[in-house]
């Protein structure tokens, strides 16, 4: 616990002690090409042992004020360790450059810093749409966390959407959840439902995964439920959500992506409000209590009957 507290005292010197090691990859190199030399020559590759201990004191200074600054602002997410990627490419040319030059001290210190930047980079990296949003009791965001291990036995409270895609004649856009889904595989739900990104507004998101699911867009979408929330179990997994309802329009059909959906259908409402309210149903529970909620909601009766041809 000592240890995780005071991360940052570990992390300032290696950052700074990075730094130098860029350095002695990239300086002998510089100056082995002509890009610049020091007056006087150096004692590394023609590089002054000077310029590595200036490297030394402002990579100190430099990430201490970063650990100031993250101490102040407390980002919600990790680190974009994507950033490396770019770091990876410069040392690999720098590093192939002092190998080719029989710079052996370089090239060695090169070998390792890439290797280490690719395992950081394999080990650390995270999608933005991966990071579920952890929140409080009023819905502030609190912490972010990877997707999949957070969804346990005990899944923190954090943030969703729930998506109803309705066609003209007022059938239902139902889907049947991807086998390989850690929560509720295979189990018939609504037209479709996700996770919010920090800072990415519910509705965009709901419109974002509409699109990555069914292959839909340019359809309207409508919060008629801003503040539903639910906790379900299922095979030891929990789901514990503040999901937004939302209600759509379309004269299109879906074309599903197969890695989320293993099938579509289209029902009528009436039809998927007896069925949910089945106590034998085997819908995703979140979207039994949507249709309940929603089948006595005067606002979405009145779209329904505003945009659909039901008989």
């Amino acid at each position: 616990l000592a240890v995780t507290r005071h991360w940052w005292a570990i992390r300032i010197p290696l950052t700074a002690i990075f730094l130098v090691g860029f350095d002695l990859i990239l300086d002998p190199g510089a100056v082995g090409l002509g890009f610049w030399k020091y007056e006087g020559g150096g004692e590394f590759y023609g590089v002054p042992i000077s310029n590595f201990l200036g490297w030394l004191v402002s990579g100190s200074i430099g990430a201490l004020l970063l650990e100031m600054f993250i101490a102040w602002r407390k980002p919600l997410l990790p680190r974009p360790i994507q950033l490396a990627s770019s770091s990876f490419f410069i040392v690999f040319f720098w590093t192939a450059l002092a190998a080719f030059s029989m710079m052996v001290v370089p090239a060695v210190i090169g070998l390792a810093a890439t290797v280490s930047i690719a395992a950081i980079y394999l080990r650390c990296r995270y999608a933005f749409d991966d990071m579920v949003v952890l929140v409080d009791e009023n819905n502030v965001p609190i912490a972010t966390a990877r997707k999949l291990p957070t969804h346990d036995a005990d899944t923190p409270l954090h943030r969703a959407f729930s998506v109803f895609i309705f066609n003209e004649v007022g059938e239902l856009l139902l889907q049947q959840r991807a086998g390989s889904k850690k929560t509720w595989p295979l189990v018939w739900s609504n037209s479709c439902c996700g996770h919010v990104m920090l800072h990415e507004a519910t509705a965009d998101a709901a419109r974002r995964r509409v699109k990555f699911e069914l292959g839909m867009t340019g359809i309207r979408l409508k919060c008629i439920l801003p503040d539903f929330r639910y906790r379900a179990e299922k095979d030891g997994v929990v789901e514990n959500e503040i999901c937004p309802v939302f209600v759509g329009f379309t004269t299109g059909e879906p074309t599903a992506n197969a890695d989320e959906v293993e099938a579509t259908k289209w029902l009528p409402w009436e039809t998927f409000v007896i069925e949910s309210a089945r106590v034998e149903n085997v819908l995703s529970p979140w979207a039994t209590v949507e249709t309940t909620l929603l089948s006595k909601d005067a606002e979405f009766n009145r779209l329904l009957d505003e945009h659909t041809l039901r008989s």
